[in-house]
């Protein structure tokens, strides 16, 4: 069964169409301005959505595993998926630019840490790791 509310500030969902997975939704975060919303599912698919219209701009296909978090990069042209990975793409060609490796488990969350240019994570596997964004280290 769909398990959904109407926002009705928002016409798009007035009409009835909605942002919307096939599998369970289990990661979401905003870009910095918030008009554009990111979110992955448990069958490894990210999908990026224009927040005004609510239509899908990109669908970024990540593997069998499921999009444990998920970030837009310090480049407002990237988005950030994670399982055990950090996985970075391109939001215009959706192909991986860079992996970050390290942790053994899946990634519970993930924040950008946009002025010292880099990423933390933590994970299932009881530890937390900082990255620098650039070099991956």
């Amino acid at each position: 069964p769909n398990n959904y509310e109407v926002n009705n500030g928002l016409a798009y969902q007035n009409e009835g169409e909605f942002m919307f997975h096939t599998d369970s939704v289990v990661a979401l975060c905003f870009n910095e301005s918030q008009d554009m919303l990111a979110s992955g599912d448990r069958n490894g698919l990210a999908k990026v959505w224009n927040v005004a219209n609510g239509k899908c701009l990109r669908k970024i296909e990540t593997g069998s595993h499921p999009v444990s978090a998920i970030g837009f990069g310090i480049e407002p042209s990237h988005v950030l998926c994670c399982f055990e990975t950090i996985q970075l793409y391109g939001l215009r060609s959706t192909v991986m630019l860079r992996e970050y490796k390290g942790h053994t488990s899946h990634i519970n969350s993930l924040v950008v840490l946009e002025k010292s240019n880099q990423l933390l994570t933590c994970s299932k596997d009881g530890s937390v790791k900082c990255w620098n964004y650039h070099t991956q280290e």
